[in-house]
């Protein structure tokens, strides 16, 4: 079902972004569109306390005035992260020193960790792999000796990927590392597209874009449109010019004596990645980021996994932006970089602010207070261009990935997270570092809205406030009275509201995903009992092809069949792959003739399954790039 909604919205959502790509080629245009809705903003908010406060409530006013300050606030310090966005691509180029790629491994499975090995080994330009494990696994092991890698691990776990890397420095014999996630497969030119900025010696690290293969993960909007494309297509691009990129985690290249001069990579929070920006930044060197995707990996699969890796992310953030060496208030930051980062301390109050906008409009309709005092024609003249201003603002900087309340959308999913880690980091509470889960099944139901706890019951405090109060105008008048003006006009905000939140909960409820492995679209030839059919997806652990409607008609569900396809090779071999397939799922088209048969395969040897990994991994994304 989740699959079937994923395609049906397709359409729509590759227009927006046409659009918008469309809108952000006029950049100066919505550069001046952004200008006047930030003046058009700061107007509103100047009106709100100059004409709306008197004979109001200060419990009332204040709290939705400072939840629209920090809506304005998102929006300034979005425009400043998002004005330019110049291409950081460096040309070819040779630089002395060797190069390694290390893979901190904890307990990811084997299908997600060997592509990742594979690949990482024909990077061109590395002298050394190493895989680092913290599981303490044999198979592991074993993999990395077959792959030519190099296999390492230690006495204990501390400090999680940050202590495993920094122990991992005491035995690579390299100038420059390029770390990468177990489930972050590389270009096999990754490393001539990031080596050029090292003639540099003040570079120490250089960071690229994340890509997710996993098109069905709970993050992604439609397709390769995700919910951290804003971030990495945008944003980071955009902070190139203040001095504000830091490291990812994955996907970075980094000078090994500049990490060693700073000690190692940081572990005195759980966000080592963006700690280990800031001091080497504080210790005089550079962070680039390389405007080109290089990588692809794997995004939480289901609502779960994405919560745990943000509020794991949120925490650690928090903890620095809000700590005694943050960057928004240390001496040897420049005013745009306090900038850009206090964009991302305003990011993690978006959440508080929604729920105090949602807060006022409940307390507005039970109590019948109001917030300001203004009539309604006043109050819709000054919000509604504003409004627009700034939604069609963001639309077109952010080149149509962030679609028009999509920003809102996104903080009623992480609200519980964001403002549990606030709280959390001011009350000093213990944090541990928490691997991401990268595989797993997404049933939504009820589970689901648990995980969405506030949002739910925010939803359903809005509506009972609703409801409660047309009960009462028309049957006695139990709650206290308001003027026609005023339900009107709260009863407007609150549907404005619900109409982000309820269909948010109606998707979230609906994801139906029981396949826990995302397949590759191909295109190759193959045998199936050894009549002719054409495969369509495939992954090491299963595939889907079409054939014919009476080929198809005569396999039954449950059924083990033998398949043969025929490859080619990274370096251009033919090459065959055989197995069984299990039939799971089976569809004939009357109207074409056609059908399409599903399910998982055991493959014949290691060899096989090998070369259905080097397809998936290493061969199908080229050709899709091409």
């Amino acid at each position: 079902m989740a699959k079937q909604k994923h395609h049906q919205s397709h359409a729509a959502h590759l227009r927006s972004v046409r659009i918008g790509q469309v809108i952000g080629a006029r950049l100066q245009t919505m550069r001046a569109i952004a200008i006047i809705a930030v003046l058009v903003s700061a107007g509103y908010l100047t009106w709100r306390i100059t004409s709306t406060a008197e004979g109001i409530n200060p419990w009332m006013f204040w709290p939705l005035w400072v939840a629209e300050l920090i809506g304005w606030f998102s929006l300034a310090l979005f425009v400043h992260d998002a004005w330019d966005q110049k291409p950081q691509i460096r040309d070819f180029e040779q630089v002395d020193g060797r190069f390694a790629i290390a893979i901190p491994t904890y307990n990811e499975d084997r299908n997600i960790l060997e592509p990742t090995i594979m690949a990482a080994v024909r990077v061109r330009g590395a002298d050394s792999v190493w895989v680092l494990d913290d599981g303490h696994r044999k198979w592991v092991k074993q993999l990395a000796k077959h792959y030519g890698a190099k296999y390492l691990t230690r006495d204990n776990n501390a400090h999680a990927k940050a202590g495993n890397i920094n122990n991992a420095l005491e035995h690579i014999d390299a100038e420059f590392l390029l770390i990468l996630d177990a489930d972050h497969v590389a270009a096999t030119d990754f490393l001539e597209q990031t080596r050029g900025y090292f003639c540099d010696p003040k570079v120490a690290l250089v960071q690229t874009p994340h890509s997710f293969r996993n098109l069905d993960s709970f993050q992604h909007f439609d397709n390769d449109i995700h919910e951290q494309s804003l971030f990495f297509e945008v944003l980071l691009p955009g902070r190139q010019r203040n001095k504000a990129v830091f490291w990812c985690g994955s996907g970075g290249v980094l000078r090994l004596s500049a990490l060693r001069e700073i000690g190692g990579l940081a572990t005195q929070t759980i966000t080592e990645d963006l700690e280990t920006s800031l001091t080497l930044n504080r210790a005089g060197y550079e962070v680039i980021y390389h405007n080109k995707t290089l990588l692809s990996g794997l995004a939480p699969q289901n609502l779960g996994s994405f919560l745990l890796q943000r509020y794991r992310w949120a925490r650690g953030t928090l903890e620095i932006l809000l700590g005694k060496n943050s960057p928004i208030f240390h001496p040897k930051s420049s005013f745009r970089t306090r900038v850009s980062y206090f964009s991302n301390l305003i990011y993690y109050l978006v959440p508080l602010q929604h729920l105090m906008f949602a807060g006022v409009l409940v307390a507005t309709l039970t109590t019948g207070q109001l917030p300001l005092n203004a009539g309604s024609g006043f109050l819709l003249f000054f919000w509604l261009p504003q409004l627009a201003l700034t939604l069609f603002a963001i639309w077109g900087l952010s080149r149509g990935r962030q679609l028009p309340l999509g920003g809102s959308r996104n903080a009623w999913i992480t609200s519980s997270i964001y403002i549990r880690a606030l709280f959390d980091t001011i009350l000093r509470r213990k944090a541990s570092f928490q691997v991401t889960p990268k595989s797993g099944t997404d049933t939504g139901g009820v589970p689901a809205l648990a995980l969405l706890w506030l949002p739910t019951l925010v939803t359903i405090s809005l509506l009972s406030a609703m409801i409660i109060r047309q009960v009462s105008e028309f049957n006695g008048g139990f709650l206290p009275e308001m003027t026609f003006t005023g339900i009107w006009l709260a009863n407007l905000f609150a549907v404005f509201e619900l109409a982000i939140l309820i269909p948010l909960l109606i998707s979230a409820f609906g994801r139906f995903q029981t396949r826990s492995t995302w397949r590759e679209s191909v295109d190759l030839h193959g045998y199936v009992e050894g009549t002719s059919v054409h495969v369509v997806d495939l992954h090491e652990g299963g595939l889907k092809f079409l054939a014919a409607g009476e080929v198809v008609e005569q396999m039954k569900l449950g059924e083990k069949v033998n398949v043969l396809l025929h490859l080619t090779t990274e370096d251009g071999h033919e090459a065959q792959a055989a197995g069984r397939l299990l039939v799971s799922g089976k569809y004939v088209d009357p109207a074409k003739a056609l059908g399409s048969i599903g399910g998982p395969v055991t493959w014949k040897s290691d060899r096989d399954r090998r070369l259905i990994i080097e397809q998936c991994y290493l061969v199908a994304p080229v050709k899709e790039s091409l």
